[in-house]
């Protein structure tokens, strides 16, 4: 009798329909092998490893005859991490929830558990390799591999060998590896801090080398050469180019990519100096004492804390975490935009030091596995992050805190299509502690709930201190037209924004569209300027004088002549940042005026420059996206304006509305927020509109009563829930057949064992925006109550249908309860 050990992995680069964990022989040299750790197993014939995870391990007793014919794990990776038991539970949730495999939920979690495609493999000779055979008995083939080898200590890659030992190639490298004549190693590609890193000439071209690049290579390199030093986003933009073609300058040592000096995480210079203690007015301090007797439960509860804008809500959670921090309980804070997060970050250090954490996607993937390692430890117990923070197994967990938890940015939209809100919820349940959510404008499903009784609820009606809300004109731009003021500014705003800079105040006014103008048309034949590749229009841009389109970013120049008709009449329509910052200093001409959005703002550090820049008041107007809406706080700002109102209004989805209400209401709260009285204006063709009506007197209540009662009669969340079925691909025929025979599919399904599932199922139709970077779409929308059960007959149908039915060419995915019904 022996004694054997048996692991069960789950293992990348599988397919959904194929996941299941594998069963691989543990061998004798990895005994020490743990429940948790990363391996690399072969699978199928191939004779490239992949990774994976192992989730359970068993030791048998068997006799020699019937030793079992198992595959072996190859090697363990990261020999000192283990997956936590927390977040291998958690992986079956989310596979479960988002119907993803295992592993890519894994992948999704932890900075440490990459797949097989972002490992890099490279062989090279066996260090005895003369006591193990005689190089000269080798065939032809296996021997050219060989003497290939011993000219490369350090290794090569199997791109390299294969490019250049075509024949024979996958049996001779078997043989080779199978006789421990090779060995085959594993290493992290290098880090090429492209989107962190900086460009710069690595070596001067003359003309003729440089007419040999392709015009979009010779447009990066003048760029780069005329600026040195240029943020790698910076590059793509004004060149308008994609990343391969940086790539392939930097391949051919042309420019090269360097990693920034400074780190999103330099904070150790910063002083303990914010440690007072908070003062909460009267209704703060109901609050908090309501939140705070539901902390000391230590049972899993959710709370809603609903504040208007100015509020003090911020104020009620750090006096809960400074009490979660006396007791050393461990705290995950998340924000809904890195930018936010920036400056959280700073503020948490300077009151709680080197025990803050920060995580977000920003961060060099270094830095991601120090956070990772900080919080693993037990180092820290105050974690601040975006959405995958909430991943990191924090130590002695007692509070998760969401702010702006109805923003669309808590839910992920790649695989797997998982809701941070509910991945919060999930941990609380498994920790027994609180989930506080925080918002001037929370969803419609969390303010339904907690008025149901089912979250503790709290409100903030007054604003803090001696700041009041700001008052509010609507302003009708079909008066202003009818008067002959074609611009987005109308004579009210104008008089204010003047009034502004004479009284050394500050605005900051909303457009919610990049660019200069969103799109153009053809005034002879009527048509609009599409992406070849995606069913949107191009929107041009002044600053790079480039057509882009925002969904796959193609460029182009300017177009003088309409591809259809090659007509001259050109016209450029709508208006985004871009153009309101070129009429504004026309007006305007002595206002210094900033510009954010994500065209100015390449990194972190030129926004954080930038508010700081806006705060010591060297500029008067700022003029932006939905970046300026939330989170920002400066005492002079005394005007806010919406410029068009009606470009977020007016949408085909559900939330289209609550979508307005919320921005509008965000922007509006920017004015007035210290002793000075603020204003706010709305610039609308539809004064009458309820949203511009409830958004101006920040009535969030009687908004609530009004669009729960519409949710209701049209049965949308959250009195059901909703799943989007997506198909794409290539082939616009292949991809509406797939759809249509899956839709038949599923009512076949639920006939046949699903009879008691309630359900609607809309028929497939085209996605609002039909065709994505070459892709055409199709949407199946789902409305259901009974979560459990569908989850278990949509995991069939999506099996059984992959098994039985002929997908290849189009690929499937379910987003359950998502942003946009697309």
């Amino acid at each position: 009798m022996y004694s054997f050990k048996i692991a069960k992995v789950a293992v990348s680069e599988i397919s959904y329909f194929a996941d299941t964990l594998y069963s691989y022989a543990v061998p004798e040299s990895f005994d020490y092998l743990k429940v948790g750790q990363v391996v690399l197993v072969p699978f199928g014939n191939s004779f490239k490893d992949r990774v994976g995870v192992v989730y359970e391990i068993e030791r048998f007793e068997e006799s020699i005859g019937q030793k079992v014919n198992l595959k072996s794990i190859s090697d363990v990776l990261y020999k000192d991490f283990l997956v936590s038991e927390e977040n291998l539970n958690l992986s079956k949730f989310l596979r479960e929830r988002c119907f993803c495999t295992l592993f890519d939920a894994l992948k999704t979690m932890i900075p440490f558990v990459k797949g097989s495609k972002s490992l890099c493999f490279f062989y090279t000779i066996c260090e005895d390799l003369k006591k193990k055979i005689d190089l000269s008995t080798l065939e032809k083939g296996l021997k050219s591999i060989v003497d290939y080898l011993k000219k490369k200590p350090k290794g090569v890659t199997l791109n390299t060998l294969k490019k250049i030992f075509k024949e024979d190639f996958d049996v001779n490298i078997k043989y080779l590896l199978k006789n421990g004549i090779i060995l085959k190693k594993i290493k992290d590609e290098e880090e090429t801090f492209f989107e962190t890193g900086n460009i710069e000439i690595k070596r001067i071209l003359s003309e003729k080398e440089l007419k040999k690049l392709t015009k979009n290579q010779q447009a990066v390199y003048k760029l780069v050469k005329e600026k040195r030093n240029i943020p790698f986003k910076e590059v793509l933009y004004f060149a308008g180019v994609s990343i391969n073609t940086v790539r392939s300058l930097v391949k051919k040592e042309i420019i090269s990519v360097f990693e920034k000096t400074d780190s999103l995480l330099s904070f150790s210079e910063k002083k303990l100096v914010n440690q007072k203690e908070i003062i909460l007015n009267a209704e703060q301090e109901v609050a908090f004492k309501s939140i705070y007797s539901l902390y000391k439960e230590k049972k899993f509860n959710i709370s809603l804390l609903f504040g208007i804008t100015g509020s003090g809500k911020t104020s009620v959670y750090i006096k809960l975490i400074d009490e979660a921090f006396k007791q050393n309980k461990g705290v995950i804070v998340l924000l809904p935009e890195i930018a936010l997060t920036s400056q959280a970050i700073s503020n948490f250090y300077l009151r709680y030091g080197e025990k803050v954490a920060v995580y977000h996607s920003a961060l060099k993937e270094k830095e991601k596995i120090e956070q990772y390692r900080k919080v693993e430890s037990g180092k820290c117990s105050i974690l601040v992050g975006t959405r995958s923070a909430i991943f990191l197994p924090m130590k002695n967990l007692s509070i998760i805190i969401m702010d702006e938890e109805q923003e669309d940015s808590y839910k992920s939209e790649s695989t797997p299509r998982y809701s941070a809100k509910d991945i919060a919820k999930y941990k609380c349940y498994f920790n027994n502690c609180l989930l506080l959510l925080c918002s001037a404008t929370p969803s419609l499903e969390s303010f339904y709930l907690a008025k149901s009784g089912k979250y503790n609820l709290q409100i903030l009606k007054k604003r803090y201190g001696k700041a009041s809300l700001p008052e509010v004109k609507i302003v009708d731009m079909s008066k202003e037209l009818k008067n002959g003021n074609i611009t987005l500014f109308s004579s009210y705003l104008l008089e204010k924004l003047k009034n502004n800079l004479k009284n050394n105040k500050q605005s900051i006014l909303l457009i919610n569209r990049r660019g200069c103008n969103t799109f153009l048309v053809c005034r002879n034949c009527g048509s609009i300027l599409f992406c070849p590749r995606c069913s949107i229009s191009l929107v041009y841009h002044s600053k790079n004088r480039k057509l882009v389109c925002h969904r796959c970013y193609y460029s182009t120049t300017n177009i003088n002549s309409c591809p259809r008709c090659n007509s001259a009449e050109i016209k450029f329509s709508g208006s985004g940042t871009q153009r309101i910052e070129e009429d504004l200093k026309k007006l305007l001409p002595d206002a210094k005026i900033l510009r954010m959005d994500s065209d100015v703002t390449f990194t972190k550090e030129v926004y954080e420059t930038k508010l700081e820049n806006f705060r010591e008041k060297k500029y008067n107007i700022m003029i932006g996206t939905q970046m300026v809406a939330k989170g920002l706080d400066f005492k002079d700002v005394t005007l806010a304006a919406i410029l068009s109102a009606d470009q977020s209004l007016y949408s085909s989805d559900y939330r289209g509305f609550e979508r307005s209400f919320s921005l509008f209401t965000q922007v509006i709260g920017r004015s007035g927020r210290s002793e000075s009285k603020g204003e706010a204006i709305i610039q609308t063709f539809t004064p009458e509109n309820p949203v511009v009506k409830l958004s101006s007197k920040q009535d969030y209540e009687k908004f609530f009563r009004t669009e729960i009662k519409l949710r209701e009669i049209l049965k949308y969340p959250p009195f059901v829930k909703i799943c989007l079925v997506v198909f794409k691909g290539k082939n616009e025929n292949k991809v509406k057949n797939i759809a249509f025979s899956f839709f038949g599919f599923l009512k076949h399904l639920i006939l046949e064992k699903y009879k008691e599932l309630a359900l609607q199922a809309l028929s497939p139709s085209e996605a609002n925006i039909f065709k994505v970077k070459d892709n055409y779409r199709y949407k199946i929308v789902i409305k259901y109550k009974n979560k459990k059960l569908f989850y278990s007959f949509l995991k069939e149908a999506l099996k059984t249908f992959y098994k039985e039915g002929n997908t290849s060419g189009v690929s499937i995915f379910c987003d359950v309860e998502p942003n946009n019904i697309i």
